[in-house]
């Protein structure tokens, strides 16, 4: 691999911990006491901005769901009338969801992957039209609480989160691949080729080279490096793509 390549795959994969639902539970608690009190938490993320995403846990995980929401729940105990401390707490207890989630993610089948990358690539492509700098955040460390985009860009980046719950689904369903996650070199150059077809521009072939050339980049040079990276993957046979995907949502969790 060239350069700073790797850690161009790193830079994409990182978001996978929290890309969307970092928008979620923006709810106001004046007392967290009882039964009553947890139902009406819960009923606030569920009609929250990011409810959708725990609609998703909940179909597919509802096991999971309640212990989520009761972690959550009581994190938020502490911290009434502060939303920022109570939009951390669930933004701590869903990254620890999603990261659990990812092994089984990364196990997913091949569409579910290939569903994963174009919605990553439907979603940056969205980004860059007015909002690079979001799009850049994305790309490097994925959004925060103090993110603000208009509502329908929410929701794309929230489907990229329902679609990362329903492959970990699928792919706890189905028998391990031990290689999926790990780096194939036949599929990585494969991607390198397939980068420099979609994505001539000298600049970023150099961003990709050079790790300062990164760090100089301008917000929008790196939406368009990340556009580059998922459209390049998508083109890939189908078994090199899932192979790419796969380990790009690996590495995102990886310390």
């Amino acid at each position: 691999m060239r350069g700073s390549l790797l850690g161009a795959m790193m830079l994409t994969g990182i978001t996978v911990a929290w890309p969307a639902a970092a928008q979620a539970p923006a709810v106001t608690l004046v007392a967290v006491q009882s039964p009553q009190d947890r139902r009406n938490f819960e009923a606030g993320i569920l009609d929250s901005t990011g409810g959708p995403v725990f609609q998703s846990i909940q179909r597919l995980f509802p096991a999971e769901y309640n212990r989520l929401i009761d972690k959550i729940f009581k994190a938020a105990a502490p911290h009434l009338g502060d939303n920022a401390a109570l939009l951390r707490a669930g933004q701590v207890a869903m990254a620890d969801f999603f990261k659990r989630k990812m092994p089984d993610a990364v196990n997913a089948p091949l569409p579910a992957l290939a569903a994963i990358n174009q919605s990553q690539l439907d979603l940056v492509k969205a980004l860059r039209k007015d909002h690079a700098t979001a799009c850049a955040q994305y790309l490097d460390a994925g959004f925060d609480g103090t993110t603000t985009l208009p509502l329908p860009l929410q929701q794309k980046a929230m489907g990229v989160s329902i679609l990362m719950l329903e492959a970990a689904k699928a792919g706890s369903e189905r028998p391990r691949d031990r290689s999926r996650g790990s780096l194939d070199e036949e599929a990585a150059v494969a991607w390198v080729a397939k980068m420099a077809e979609v994505e001539p521009s000298p600049i970023i072939q150099k961003m990709l080279d050079d790790d300062a050339a990164q760090a100089a980049a301008t917000p929008d040079q790196n939406c368009q490096m990340g556009i580059a990276i998922y459209a390049a993957i998508a083109e890939l046979p189908r078994e090199q793509a899932a192979k790419m995907t796969a380990y790009l949502l690996k590495s995102g969790m990886e310390p």
